[in-house]
């Protein structure tokens, strides 16, 4: 899955914005993830995770006009994707206030 976040903020504020959301979602979805690991690099987060026994991994980078997601997912997990898409764009929404929409890459 992959798709891209438009946002009207600053790249830093972006950035700041996820790594104080990082962790309460962890808390929010900790009872259905094993394994979680996090760790950002300059401006993109890289994680890893299981979820009903199926490994996921993927980035999300922060840019200056968008946040670019990409995870890598399991093929059992394909018919999930749209609804974590949809959930995923939903904490953008929340997190970032001003939403533009994904735009497609």
């Amino acid at each position: 899955m992959r798709f891209a976040y438009e946002h009207h903020r600053t790249k830093a504020e972006v950035r700041g914005r996820i790594a104080e959301a990082v962790p309460d979602l962890l808390g929010q979805y900790g009872s259905h993830l094993q394994a979680a690991h996090y760790e950002w690099y300059a401006d993109t987060l890289h994680f890893s995770a299981e979820a009903i026994g199926m490994a996921f991994a993927g980035t999300a980078e922060v840019t200056d006009s968008e946040v670019i997601l990409e995870v890598k997912l399991p093929l059992l997990a394909r018919p999930f994707e749209e609804p974590a898409k949809r959930r995923i764009i939903g904490h953008l929404d929340s997190l970032l206030a001003q939403r533009q929409g994904p735009s497609r890459s």
